[in-house]
């Protein structure tokens, strides 16, 4: 019993890594509260939020590797991999201006994705419980 509550706070660490890492594109937009943001500073911590969100789960997954089976969670850990890969490239990768647009499109889109099969995937491991 004690292994599952770790395998779920290890989850739920990653989950909130995630959602601060989401509130750069609502404080980025955000112009009801007039603070200066320096936008660069901000870019900088939503990434290491993301990178620290994929290595929890991906400690989240591997203690729990031999029960995965094929579901809504492998969506949701392949959606996750690549809005993190997608954004590494974006933010470290120069020479792809070309293409930088088409990347923020998909990296948004997988972002979605990524939430929308998460909210799946919390909710169908508590249905089973």
């Amino acid at each position: 019993m004690e292994y599952l509550i770790f395998y779920c706070i290890i989850g739920f660490i990653a989950f909130g890594f995630f959602v601060a890492s989401i509130s750069y594109s609502i404080w980025k937009r955000l112009k009801i509260l007039n603070i200066k943001i320096n936008r660069k500073k901000l870019l900088n911590i939503h990434c290491v939020l993301a990178i620290l969100g994929t290595g929890f789960t991906l400690i989240h997954v591997i203690l729990n590797f031999s029960e995965v089976r094929l579901s809504i969670s492998y969506i949701c850990l392949f959606s996750m991999m690549l809005v993190t890969t997608s954004g590494i490239i974006l933010k470290f990768v120069k020479g792809i201006s070309k293409y930088r647009k088409k990347f923020i499109f998909f990296h948004t889109v997988f972002t979605f994705v990524f939430f929308v099969s998460l909210a799946f995937h919390v909710i169908g491991y508590y249905l089973m419980l």
